[in-house]
């Protein structure tokens, strides 16, 4: 208590001493005036960061980042380990074969079922399919938004945006981002799976147009700055996805229609299910 009392004279005296001295008041107020000028860009930057920290806090969930991004095939990124395992069962196991009947635990290594999302951080439609999906999360399995398999919720998600460690050693290289690199290094995949989902029908009854698809596929060309944000896609590995024929990632979507959250997260749990557009068996068949 002595010590408390104390400090607590000292800095009475402090404060007295302001008072009585009228030359320190307004030195005092000029520095309190510029300390809040320098201090308004590091404000802003702290309240940006947290805006977009608290945005984007249900894609980061289940983000898988580009760190160690490289243009070489074997960059494991965990965004890179997330592909080479879709491309794996989706073009070695069925496309390539025609008709995969099961898939091991490896290949299941991420859940039986889940959707694939390419955000953008900072884009105001990624930002609404981020609500719609957190609202699709929350309401799973209750009400109307019942999974016609039962199967749990599942996504993950790769950020445009997203940044590497090593993004400075490809400033010789015309400075592609990590996303960039990403793409390239499976552009392959894009090109192979593309004319596939391009003639399902839930494109074809849809009427959606070729552009987006073009661009998802790349169509010949390597213009990865173009790729479509957001592309929502489905990744199906179930016992009916085989049966039916379309194993692997057999949906993408690139606007999600609808005013609300609940209509939007409406529109994707028909894609789960694939409603709304499957119906003909036989319109699953892949050819290589």
């Amino acid at each position: 208590m002595i010590i408390l009392r104390a400090i607590g004279a000292f800095f009475a005296k402090i404060w007295r001493w302001i008072k009585d001295t009228a030359w320190v008041q307004p030195l005092l107020i000029v520095g309190a005036i510029f300390a809040v000028i320098f201090s308004i860009p590091y404000i802003t930057d702290w309240a940006n960061n947290f805006t977009q920290t608290s945005a984007n806090s249900f894609y980061n969930a289940k983000k898988r980042n580009l760190e160690g991004e490289t243009f070489d095939s074997k960059s494991s990124s965990p965004a890179d380990q997330l592909l080479n395992n879709i491309t794996l069962n989706t073009i070695n196991n069925f496309y390539v074969n025609g008709a995969a009947t099961t898939f091991d635990d490896t290949a299941k290594s991420y859940g039986d079922k889940f959707f694939l999302i390419f955000a953008d951080s900072t884009n105001s439609s990624s930002k609404t399919a981020e609500s719609s999906f957190k609202y699709l999360s929350d309401s799973w399995n209750k009400y109307a938004f019942t999974p016609s398999d039962g199967l749990p919720f599942n996504y993950y998600t790769i950020f445009k945006d997203d940044t590497s460690a090593n993004d400075d050693d490809y400033k010789n290289n015309g400075n592609p981002s990590a996303f960039e690199r990403f793409l390239s290094i499976h552009i392959d995949f894009f090109q192979t799976v593309t004319p596939h989902l391009m003639n399902d029908p839930y494109k074809t009854r849809a009427t959606i147009a070729d552009d987006n698809y073009t661009k998802f596929g790349f169509d010949g060309s390597s213009d990865f700055s173009s790729f479509p944000i957001p592309s929502i896609c489905l990744v199906d590995y179930s016992a009916k996805a085989i049966t039916d024929g379309r194993a692997g990632l057999s949906e993408v979507l690139f606007t999600l229609t609808g005013d609300t959250d609940s209509a939007r997260a409406t529109l994707l749990l028909n894609m789960w299910n694939h409603t709304d557009a499957y119906s003909v068996t036989n319109l699953f068949t892949r050819t290589a």
